[in-house]
């Protein structure tokens, strides 16, 4: 997701991972908690937010669609320039939709509390990421991925306070 190289066999797995068309092929996931408080924003290949309060990892998302295929290594790079010291997750995964028999299948809505999670192989929490720009490589081996879900890369930003940038 970020601004990372995420690499399979060389090929990246992010569409834009250097932000360079903005915030038009990554999404930020703002719940409730934070709407009004934070403005995602993209400049020159960074992108920044002002976070005002620490809460659940998961209030705060910023992701991207990744192509990734099952049972492979990728690696996950990126740089992050925090001012407070904080932890942040990092994630690949979607939500299976549960259809009900006799159903029809309706559209996909990003939280339903119906669908399951389905995680891909990352999943980790990093510990006292301290302050300045520090590069983060994470590797990990893709799992789950089917024509059921579609994979994504995610940086769980509500568990941080303060300002946070990212960028390749």
């Amino acid at each position: 997701l970020l601004i990372p190289s995420s690499f399979a066999n060389g090929k990246e797995i992010l569409p834009d991972p250097s932000f360079e068309k903005g915030l038009e092929v990554w999404g930020v996931k703002i719940t409730e908690e934070y709407k009004g408080s934070v403005k995602p924003v993209v400049n020159e290949g960074v992108f920044s937010i002002k976070v005002p309060n620490a809460s659940k990892g998961a209030y705060l998302v910023l992701y991207s669609v990744a192509e990734m295929e099952d049972k492979k290594v990728y690696q996950l790079t990126l740089e992050m320039n925090l001012d407070k010291t904080n932890p942040i997750r990092f994630a690949t995964n979607d939500r299976e939709e549960k259809v009900k028999k006799g159903k029809k299948k309706k559209k996909k809505a990003p939280m339903n509390r119906d669908d399951k999670i389905v995680h891909m192989g990352l999943y980790k929490l990093v510990k006292d990421i301290t302050p300045g720009w520090k590069k983060h490589t994470l590797t990990f081996k893709s799992e789950s991925i089917s024509s059921k879900v579609t994979p994504h890369v995610k940086i769980c930003l509500g568990g941080m306070k303060g300002k946070i940038e990212i960028r390749n």
